[in-house]
């Protein structure tokens, strides 16, 4: 296997392969989020105020992750994975969601536009209850005809009642009964079937709607596989997760299931894990040791010692040599640090800090293909000069890929290369509505050379001083 079937790491990347990249983000009614509009290109770091709507952003790219299930599981992960619809909703009466995006996919010459709306909202019946209201795909591409049949110009517009399929270069329409079916329902491509079978269609309508059906699908899986988005790693020690649950009762903690019985009680991070094949890091961490094992021992070569060296600059002075996975008993690893000395350092061992950075290079070294990926307060743990080397990877992995970080961090905003065009700053309205600023670029240029960074600049709290006057 090569570098670049397994990576999205710029050095690695095949430019004859697809690439899709989510260049728009659009959200209206969630939560702070009445009504915004995000370009995406390159690096996005999201500022504000607690409240401001930088994490709802990042939540809103998850409910597009799990929009391709749809129907009874859609709304299952919607109360499971976000406390029910009403509580993602605005909370000024409104009662939908609307999310949509533009995505750009590339394959040598040939370049394709989508570009995807719908609404979901609550049910008159249930506040738990959820149906898929409207939306719509659009399809363009700068080929007549490209190697996945789709036709130029498709348009697909679907709600609860109907599934309506059209074409502008040939002017063919498909208007089908959707029986409260969503598109992306497991339910409605059996639907479709029944239907065509019961009252067959002539060819050039069944190419037409065979298009539209594969275009559904490859939204689908755009969706499912390359929208990527990770929370602060969880690098607990030990002895901490003890605290969390004995508080002062040390006594019942000894009897806790995995902490009484010799087995460690640690974050997935901090365990020996499983060996297993990997395809990219889980966001929690629970094959970390297989993708270090993965990268050291089946990649290896010059990719690993880029990465370890970029390890060992951004730890140094610490005198880390190596970055071993030993067998700790059959079937399972653990990740260890060898010292220049020649002694080892167990992964339970490590700083906060060290694993933290460890596995966001890991994360990032170990990601595929990817539309784009949100990382929410990566500060965390970092000192200043793990910071300063996060941000050239993010700017670095950015290139191929867009990046959004929502962050408090002044050091991060201190190292960022291109502030004008990174930094997006988050104020609430008066209707407590997300406003999304940019930084105005003739003011920056004083301001800069008095503070420095844009980090600076807030921390002295000037930065309003220097936005752009219209609100985006």
């Amino acid at each position: 296997m090569t570098d670049a079937s397994i990576s999205g790491n710029p050095s690695s990347a095949n430019p004859a392969e697809e690439t899709a990249r989510i260049t728009e983000l659009r959200i209206k009614g969630m939560r702070t989020l009445e009504d915004i509009t995000l370009k995406l290109d390159g690096l996005t770091v999201l500022i504000g105020e607690n409240g401001s709507g930088k994490s709802t952003i990042i939540e809103a790219l998850s409910l597009l992750q799990v929009m391709r299930v749809a129907g009874s599981d859609f709304r299952e992960l919607i109360v499971h994975r976000h406390g029910g619809i009403a509580n993602i909703l605005r909370n000024d009466g409104g009662q939908a969601i609307s999310l949509g995006v533009d995505i750009e996919v590339r394959r040598g010459d040939v370049q394709e536009n989508l570009k995807y709306d719908t609404s979901f909202e609550s049910e008159p019946y249930g506040q738990n209850r959820i149906r898929v209201s409207q939306g719509s795909i659009k399809y363009t591409s700068n080929v007549k005809a490209d190697p996945n049949h789709f036709h130029n110009g498709t348009i697909i517009t679907f709600d609860n009642r109907q599934f309506t399929l059209s074409n502008s270069e040939n002017s063919q329409k498909i208007v089908i009964p959707a029986n409260a079916v969503n598109i992306f329902d497991r339910n409605f491509y059996t639907y479709l079937e029944q239907l065509f079978n019961n009252d067959p269609i002539e060819p050039p309508v069944q190419r037409l709607l065979g298009s539209g059906l594969t275009l559904v699908n490859r939204l689908s899986e755009i969706f499912r596989s390359s929208i990527k988005f990770q929370l602060p790693f969880d690098v607990t020690p030990r002895w901490r997760h003890f605290d969390y649950w004995a508080g002062k009762d040390f006594e019942s903690a000894a009897s806790l299931p995995g902490v009484g019985q010799g087995e460690p009680a640690n974050s997935p991070l901090r365990d020996r894990q499983q060996i297993a094949p990997v395809h990219e890091m889980d966001p929690h961490g629970r094959n970390f040791a297989s993708c270090i094992h993965h990268l050291r021992n089946t990649i290896g070569g010059r990719r690993w010692e880029r990465f370890l060296n970029k390890i060992k600059s951004a730890l140094a002075p610490f005198p880390l040599e190596d970055i071993v996975v030993p067998s700790i008993e059959p079937g399972m690893i653990e990740v260890h640090f060898m010292l220049e000395d020649g002694n080892l350092l167990r992964v339970s061992q490590f700083s906060s800090g060290q694993l933290s950075y460890l596995a966001f290079l890991t994360r990032l070294e170990m990601t595929g293909f990817a539309s784009v990926i949100a990382f929410d307060e990566l500060e965390t743990h970092m000192h200043p000069y793990l910071m300063h080397c996060a941000v050239q990877e993010l700017e670095s992995f950015a290139k191929n890929t867009p990046v959004i970080v929502a962050t408090h961090s002044n050091t991060l905003l201190n190292s960022l290369s291109d502030p004008v065009n990174q930094v997006v700053i988050c104020e609430l309205g008066d209707r407590r509505n997300t406003l999304l600023r940019r930084l105005d670029p003739k003011l920056m240029e004083k301001w800069l050379i008095h503070y420095g960074g844009v980090g600076s600049i807030r921390e002295h709290g000037v930065l309003s001083d220097a936005l752009k006057q219209e609100e985006q």
